[in-house]
C-alpha cells in the first residue's frame, strides 16, 4: 500500500472512531460545537477531493460518492473570491500552506463563511501527496 493510501486510510479511522460519538443526523449547514470539517484533495491540479470528513459531507449536504474525484468548485458559488479562491490554488501548486476567508455554499445552496487552512502532506522524501484543507470560524445562514 502506498504512503498515500496509508495517510488517507489513517485518517479515515480516526475520523470513523469520532463520527461514531455524533449524532446521527445534522442538518445541512448547521454548525455544532466540536465539527471537524476537513478535506484531503490530490496533490495536483485539479486538487480532486480524495476524502471529506464526516463532519464537511453533513454539513455541506452531500454524499461521499458525489465529491470524491471533484474539485472543490462544487462549494463555490456566487459569493466565493475568486482571487482567494486563486491564492489557495496558487500556493498549492508551490507546495505551500495557505490560509483564507472564503464564502462558499452548501449543496443546496445555504452560504456560510469560513477560514480555511490549507496544507501540503509530504512524504518522506519531501514530495507532495496531498493537501489537508480544514474549516474553522464556520458561519452559516442555516
Amino acid at each position: 500500500m502506498s504512503s498515500q493510501a496509508v495517510m488517507v486510510e489513517e485518517a479515515v479511522m480516526a475520523e470513523n472512531v469520532r463520527a461514531r460519538a455524533m449524532p446521527a443526523a445534522t442538518l445541512e449547514g448547521q454548525v455544532f460545537e466540536g465539527m471537524q470539517m476537513k478535506v484531503f484533495t490530490a496533490a495536483f491540479h485539479p486538487f480532486e477531493i480524495m476524502w471529506a470528513s464526516d463532519d464537511w459531507l453533513r454539513f455541506c449536504g452531500f454524499e461521499a460518492g458525489e465529491v470524491v474525484d471533484q474539485s472543490l468548485k462544487c462549494i463555490q458559488g456566487p459569493c466565493t473570491c475568486f482571487e482567494d479562491s486563486m491564492a489557495l490554488a496558487e500556493a498549492a501548486t508551490r507546495f505551500e500552506s495557505k490560509t483564507v476567508t472564503l464564502t462558499n455554499y452548501t449543496k443546496h445552496g445555504v452560504p456560510f463563511t469560513h477560514t480555511v487552512i490549507m496544507e501540503p502532506l509530504m512524504n518522506s522524501f519531501d514530495q507532495p501527496v496531498m493537501y489537508m484543507a480544514r474549516s474553522v470560524n464556520i458561519t452559516s445562514a442555516a
